[in-house]
C-alpha cells in the first residue's frame, strides 16, 4: 500500500499487514473514528483506521472536555492532560468581568493533537491496522462488501464508517449528502508568557457582543486556545471581535492577519440519513454538533459507542447497520434539539443569562451543570416548556431580531 505512516507514528504504532478483506474501515482518525476503531478491534472485529493527514495532526480546538465526556473513555487520559478548570470568568460585551467557582472540575483542557493521536494509539494497540498519510480515492458499493481503492492499493471491506469531519466529501460517493455549516468557530493559540494577563487554571468566556456569537480562551500547561464561534455568514464580524476579545484582556496584538485557524461546526438537520447500505457516518460527519456552545467531542466519542454497537450486530448477521441510525435518533438528536432550544432563548437576552449568572448562585449552578455534562439539554428543554408563553415570546423576538 502507498500510504505511509509517518515517523512520530511509526514510534507507537505497530506495523500492520496490508489489508485484504475486513470487517470495518474507519475513514478519519479524530476522537470519532479512532474511538470507532478501538471498540471494534476490542470486540475481535477485523479494521483498518484511515487518515489523509499525516498523524499527529493539527486540529484548531479548544480541547475542553467536561466531566462526562471523560467519564465516556474507556481508559484514563492523564498522559495528555494539560489542565483542569473549576473557575470562569465572564464578561458580557466585554465589560463587567466577574469570577465563578465550582466545586468539581468544569471542564480538562487537552492539546487537540496529542488528544487524538492518543486515541490512534489505544486502537492500534487493541489490534487496529492504522494508515495515516493515505488518501482513499475510490469507494464502490457491492450487495456484501465495499471496495475501497488508496493510491496503489485495493482492499475489501464488509462495512464503511466515515468519521472525517465535516469538510469530507468522500462520503457522498455512497449517497450521503453534505452536512450545511450552522456556524463556524476561529481558533489560535498564544503563549503563556508574561504578557498574559489570564490565570491558570481558568476558563474565559464573553458573551453578548454580537448575536448568537461567544469568545473563550481555554487554558494549556504552556499556551492557551482562544478564539471565536458564531453563524457561518459573519466570517467577518468574528474575525473583528476575534481583534476585540485579545485586545479587551490587552493580548499582544501582530501586525497584519491574526493567525488563526477556521473550521465548520455543522448541526444535523433531523432525518438526515445516517446509514446508506453498508456505511454510515458518525461525530462532526455526521452534523452531531450541539449548537448551544459549539462542543462536539462528547457526541463524537457517544456516536461512536453507538456505532460500535450497530457494527458488531450488523456483522453478526450480515446486514445493514440500521439500529444505528435508530439509536441517534432516540439518544443523541434529543439533547441537540434542546440545545438548539436553549440557544434561541439566549440569543434573544444574552445580558439577562449574564445578570442571572452573575447575581444568582442557583443559576450558576444550573449553568455549570450543564458546562459539565450533569444536566442535559433535554432537561432545560423540559423546564422551558412548563412556561410556553415564555419561550413563544422568545422565538418571537428572535425572528424578529433575524
Amino acid at each position: 500500500m502507498n500510504c505511509t505512516q509517518s515517523a512520530r507514528a511509526q514510534q507507537a504504532l505497530p506495523q500492520r499487514r496490508q489489508p485484504g478483506t475486513v470487517d470495518v474501515t474507519v475513514v478519519g482518525a479524530g476522537p470519532a473514528g479512532a474511538l470507532l476503531a478501538y471498540l471494534l478491534a476490542v470486540r475481535g472485529l477485523r479494521v483498518v483506521l484511515v487518515e489523509r493527514a499525516r498523524l499527529p495532526r493539527v486540529k484548531p480546538c479548544g480541547g475542553g472536555l467536561n466531566w462526562k465526556t471523560v467519564a465516556l473513555l474507556p481508559f484514563a487520559i492523564e498522559p495528555v492532560v494539560e489542565r483542569i478548570v473549576s473557575r470562569v470568568v465572564f464578561t458580557q460585551n466585554l465589560r463587567h468581568p466577574f469570577t465563578r467557582t465550582y466545586p468539581e472540575p468544569l471542564v480538562t483542557t487537552v492539546t487537540r493533537c496529542a488528544f487524538d493521536h492518543f486515541l490512534v494509539q489505544r486502537a492500534a494497540a487493541a489490534g487496529t491496522q492504522v494508515y495515516d498519510n493515505c488518501q482513499v480515492t475510490g469507494l464502490t458499493a457491492q450487495p456484501r462488501r465495499i471496495t475501497v481503492r488508496s493510491a496503489g492499493h485495493t482492499w475489501h471491506s464488509r462495512y464503511v464508517a466515515f468519521a472525517d469531519g465535516a469538510k469530507g466529501t468522500l462520503r457522498r460517493r455512497l449517497g450521503f449528502t453534505a452536512t450545511a455549516p450552522h456556524d463556524i468557530g476561529l481558533d489560535l493559540e498564544l503563549e503563556a508568557g508574561g504578557e498574559c494577563p489570564w490565570v491558570p487554571h481558568t476558563l474565559y468566556i464573553d458573551w453578548g457582543a454580537y448575536p448568537q456569537t461567544y469568545a473563550w480562551a481555554f487554558p494549556k500547561a504552556n499556551h492557551w486556545s482562544i478564539g471565536v464561534k458564531g453563524p457561518a455568514p459573519q466570517g467577518r464580524t468574528l474575525i473583528h471581535y476575534l481583534r476585540q476579545f485579545m485586545q479587551c484582556w490587552h493580548l499582544p496584538l501582530a501586525a497584519g492577519k491574526l493567525p488563526y485557524l477556521a473550521h465548520m461546526l455543522p448541526t444535523r438537520v433531523p432525518g438526515t440519513p445516517l446509514v446508506r447500505g453498508r456505511a454510515l457516518v458518525l461525530g462532526d460527519a455526521a452534523g452531531l454538533l450541539e449548537p448551544f456552545t459549539g462542543e462536539g467531542i462528547y457526541y463524537a466519542l457517544r456516536s461512536a459507542y453507538l456505532a460500535a454497537e450497530a457494527l458488531t450486530a450488523a456483522s453478526g448477521s450480515d446486514t445493514s447497520p440500521r439500529s444505528y441510525e435508530t439509536a441517534i435518533e432516540a439518544e443523541i438528536m434529543p439533547e441537540l434539539t434542546g440545545a438548539r432550544t436553549l440557544q434561541q432563548a439566549f440569543d434573544t437576552w444574552p445580558w439577562f443569562f449574564h445578570l442571572l449568572v452573575r447575581t444568582h448562585q442557583r443559576s450558576w449552578r444550573a449553568l455549570a451543570k450543564i458546562l459539565r455534562g450533569e444536566r442535559g439539554f433535554h432537561e432545560v428543554e423540559r423546564v422551558l416548556r412548563r412556561y410556553p408563553n415564555l419561550v413563544h415570546t422568545v422565538f418571537r423576538l428572535q425572528r424578529r431580531a433575524s
